[in-house]
């Protein structure tokens, strides 16, 4: 991946990786904002506003979320995909 310092990447998750809380947890947290909830029964569906971006994330239902919260988000480095954003493939 040393090719790819100081370029700019593509970074995707899927949105059941993600995780969610009111409290910020592990050593680089990610702090975001509360956009929309929507309840599925089984699991509920959240988009949050992160640094100007929309992303979104599915949580347990009993995840205490509303919109406008201040939200912390925590990523597994190893769900990470990591693309060339010319030719889509995957550099990691």
């Amino acid at each position: 991946m040393g090719q790819y310092a100081g370029k700019e990447i593509l970074v995707g998750l899927r949105p059941s990786e993600i995780m969610v809380g009111k409290v910020s947890v592990g050593d680089q947290p990610i702090r975001a904002k509360v956009e929309f909830v929507e309840l599925l029964g089984a699991e509920t569906i959240v988009t949050l506003s992160v640094a100007g971006e929309n992303l979104t994330a599915v949580v347990p239902p009993e995840t205490p979320l509303e919109v406008g919260d201040e939200a912390y988000l925590t990523l597994d480095e190893a769900t990470i995909h990591v693309f060339d954003p010319d030719s889509g493939e995957s550099i990691i």
